[in-house]
Formats: C-alpha cells, structure tokens, sequence
C-alpha cells in the first residue's frame, strides 16, 4: 500500500485499492562497472622448520608466564602466612600447642 496524497479515500492514511508495479519512473538503474585485471595471487612457500620454531617460542612464554604467575602468588602466599603468623605470636597466641 501507498502513502496517501491529497483527496484520495483513505483508510489509516494509505490509498485503499491501488496497486503500483513495475519500475519507479526517475530511478536510474546502476551500469556495470568496468572489469579490472588484477595480478595473479602468488603463493609464498611455507618452510615447516620455522613455523614450529615460531610456535615453541610461543608456548615457551605461554609457560614461562605461568610459572611466573604460580611463582609469584606461592611468595604471596607464604608472605601473607608470616605475617599473620608474627601478629597471632606477637597477641600471646601459640597454634603450635594446638597440633
């Protein structure tokens, strides 16, 4: 349905009864455009040797993060312990006896 314009009948603003078809008169349809040559896709070889160094590079910082990572919250972790444990020593409490 179409917009309605002007003194046409209408019914919730659209022409009742119309029917356009076939193409908008002022519309210009799109040429093709010319074919352009491009040049050939040229395949690089691949050598295997360096792509499984590259990879091992790769997962050797991927482990070597992790290990920093573990590392590093191990020594928090027993940082926290000391410290906790020279407050409880330091108020009289004794968990040693508790064993």
């Amino acid at each position: 349905m179409t917009q309605a314009t002007g003194h046409e009948q209408s019914q919730g603003g659209f022409r009742v009864g119309t029917r356009r078809e076939g193409p908008d008169q002022g519309v210009a349809t799109p040429a093709p455009a010319p074919a352009r040559k491009l040049p050939p896709i040229v395949w690089t070889r691949v050598d295997r040797g360096q792509v499984l160094r590259e990879d091992l590079v790769g997962v050797s910082g991927a482990v070597t993060a992790i290990l920093v990572g573990v590392t590093v919250f191990i020594a928090t972790a027993m940082g926290i312990a000391v410290v906790l444990t020279t407050v409880l020593s330091f108020l009289g409490l004794d968990f040693s006896s508790l064993y």
